[in-house]
């Protein structure tokens, strides 16, 4: 049995799941990443460059967030009838910034596969519901 409770950090000092650390703060509000923090470390700098960049730099890379937990909350999705409503919120929270393009466009695609998860599951039913009226027996 474990020492901590489920959804309990081991760390709580580290702050809320997703939290990020100063410099990566920092180097996310710069337009096109271009920052230059200390690096306690190795007493230079940390650089924030694109991915393949090889210019060779003083400290470690910062490198930009690929992904990060949205707090998005998406309206429940009971059924088909539920997709649109869903589809209509993302849109919302698009437009009004509170996710970005690229999480609305994830978020898109996830309502997505599961349509298609309702189509398949659907068409299954009502062929078998076919095959059993076709067949003898």
């Amino acid at each position: 049995m474990s020492k901590f409770k489920t959804e309990q950090s081991s760390t709580p000092a580290a702050g809320p799941k997703g939290a990020l650390n100063r410099a990566n703060l920092v180097t996310q509000a710069l337009p096109n990443g271009e920052a230059e923090l200390p690096d306690p470390e190795s007493g230079g700098t940390c650089q924030r460059r694109p991915p393949g960049d090889a210019a060779a730099v003083s400290g470690p890379a910062l490198t930009p967030r690929k992904d990060r937990p949205s707090n998005f909350t998406l309206p429940m999705i009971k059924g088909p009838e539920n997709l649109a409503k869903a589809l209509g919120a993302i849109l919302e929270a698009v437009a009004q910034g509170e996710i970005t393009p690229e999480e609305g466009q994830t978020l898109t695609a996830m309502r997505e596969a599961y349509r298609k998860g309702l189509e398949t599951v659907d068409f299954e039913a009502r062929l078998t519901a076919l095959e059993r009226r076709m067949l003898p027996g």
